[in-house]
């Protein structure tokens, strides 16, 4: 009985997920000045995505103060999961590699909801990214980016990328430090094959 609970809770969760996604692609191909619909309901669709993974995804704070009204959130990026579990959890503009744009549903989707790209081994797509990345947080904006450059695994990588710190001094938002875990690290980890 439990498993099949379980299953038309996944069912559901995947319907759920069609529901949304498809006026969000439709909605992603209109054009639009300023901030695109779209924006507004990516989080939700991220939220919607993690339950249609049957990701059971938790944030354990060890730090008990609420957090500041505006924030650069880094973390360590062991897996693609991130792109959409990090604005499940916080209202966030996220920097993504160049690449995700062009990624069928998701590209679509993220492109049309503001998400900032950025070609990590171009020194002029960077600087662009640093200043788009500071507009998006003079405009109100809360960033998520992964100063390691890339999926890691499970380690730290020792080199980070300046760019969230570059965009902190010059807009005086604090860095909001985040550690990501995963249980099962096995299935979400990053790896070449």
């Amino acid at each position: 009985m439990i498993g099949l609970l379980r299953g038309l809770w996944r069912l559901l969760a995947i319907i759920d997920l069609l529901l949304i996604s498809v006026p969000l692609y439709l909605l992603s191909w209109l054009p639009w000045r300023g901030r695109h619909p779209v924006s507004r309901l990516f989080h939700p669709w991220c939220r919607a995505m993690v339950r249609a993974l049957g990701v059971d995804l938790r944030l354990h704070q060890h730090h008990r103060e609420p957090l500041p009204s505006r924030y650069i959130l880094i973390a360590n990026h062991p897996s693609a999961f991130e792109d959409v579990g990090i604005p499940a959890l916080f209202d966030v503009v996220s920097l993504a590699k160049w690449d995700v744009q062009n990624w069928w549903l998701v590209g679509r989707i993220a492109r049309a909801a503001g998400t900032l790209f950025v070609k990590r081994d171009d020194a002029d797509s960077r600087r662009a990214a640093r200043e788009a990345m500071v507009a998006a947080v003079r405009g109100g904006d809360n960033l998520a980016l992964y100063p390691e450059g890339g999926c890691k695994g499970r380690r730290l990588h020792h080199e980070f990328r300046s760019g969230a710190f570059d965009v902190a001094m010059q807009t005086g938002v604090p860095i909001l430090p985040l550690f990501l875990q995963y249980e099962a690290q096995d299935v979400f980890e990053w790896r070449e094959p």
